[in-house]
């Protein structure tokens, strides 16, 4: 068998196919999976790579035990409020005020770190590894593409939202509840706290993804989402403190988020902040980061950027 020579001529590649080899890819005639298959293995995948990844798995730990440790204090502050303070006291009762405090302190700061920290790394990998392009080799649309990152990200969200929440509100209906009847009239707050955190997931998914669609590295994406979320709250409150108009606070996605939670848990609104307002805010931030995000998919066929 004769060495190959430099002059030899190259094995020809069939028109129209990509190849790495000599032999080209074949034309599939198996079946193929449904969409639904397809955004769930592209899901599971990279939620799984996410977790694979050592920053990652470091900051989801730290705040997964954040998130166990505020719920812990909490329950365990419900159950001596019951056993030692007065019976007619207000702190006694469970109800909204304590499911709205909850979602602001353990499951607003959760989402914010890890849409940041994991989010950030979904698509800026891909195009930094120009890995984006074999994504649509395949029969896999952009839309499926955006979706799939997302539903990868929201599989990991949902374990420090609906369900740390819903253990909260649970306990809470137990041992923060004075009789039965009370206890039947505090329902109301189990299916509020199933879709308000589904909504949470959704909110600040989305953000980090698209920040994670418009940067090159990971870094970047997850120091802008943090700026964001920090600088609109610091610039917000600073004009309130300065024009005394609480309806620029509308600048803050966490003041936002306040004003939502304490809307759907009935409790009293920011004098001057209709909590109408609060919810078109983030609604609207939603939609421009989608629009932003297929911009993004749909230029110059994905340009792959150096």
């Amino acid at each position: 068998m004769t060495a190959p020579t430099l002059d030899a001529p190259a094995p020809a590649i069939p028109t129209g196919r990509i190849s790495t080899g000599p032999q080209g890819y074949r034309d599939w005639r198996g079946q193929r999976k449904d969409r639904l298959h397809r955004l769930l293995a592209l899901a599971t995948g990279e939620a799984m790579a996410n977790l694979k990844n050592v920053a990652s798995l470091v900051l989801t730990i730290f705040t997964g035990l954040y998130v166990l440790g505020v719920t812990f204090a909490l329950i365990s502050a419900l159950y001596f409020l019951g056993q030692f303070a007065d019976p007619e006291s207000p702190l006694v009762s469970f109800g909204g005020a304590y499911m709205a405090t909850y979602m602001m302190v353990a499951v607003i700061p959760a989402m914010v770190v890890l849409s940041a920290g994991l989010g950030s790394k979904l698509i800026a990998d891909d195009f930094a590894s120009r890995s984006i392009v074999l994504y649509f080799c395949r029969p896999l649309h952009r839309t499926d593409y955006l979706v799939g990152k997302l539903l990868s990200l929201e599989f990991i969200l949902i374990f420090f939202s609906l369900v740390p929440a819903l253990i909260f509100n649970i306990s809470g209906l137990s041992i923060g509840t004075i009789d039965a009847i009370d206890r039947n009239e505090k329902l109301w707050t189990l299916p509020v706290t199933v879709l308000i955190s589904l909504l949470c997931i959704v909110f600040w998914g989305t953000l980090g993804l698209a920040f994670s669609a418009f940067f090159k590295r990971r870094g970047w994406a997850f120091a802008a989402v943090l700026a964001l979320v920090l600088f609109s709250f610091l610039f917000s409150n600073l004009l309130v403190a300065i024009t005394h108009q609480n309806m620029l606070s509308y600048f803050s996605l966490i003041d936002d988020w306040h004003d939502v939670l304490n809307w759907v848990y009935q409790q009293p609104d920011t004098p001057g902040r209709p909590p109408a307002g609060a919810a078109a805010v983030l609604g609207g931030v939603l939609a421009l980061c989608w629009g932003l995000m297929f911009h993004r998919m749909s230029v110059a066929d994905i340009e792959v950027e150096s």
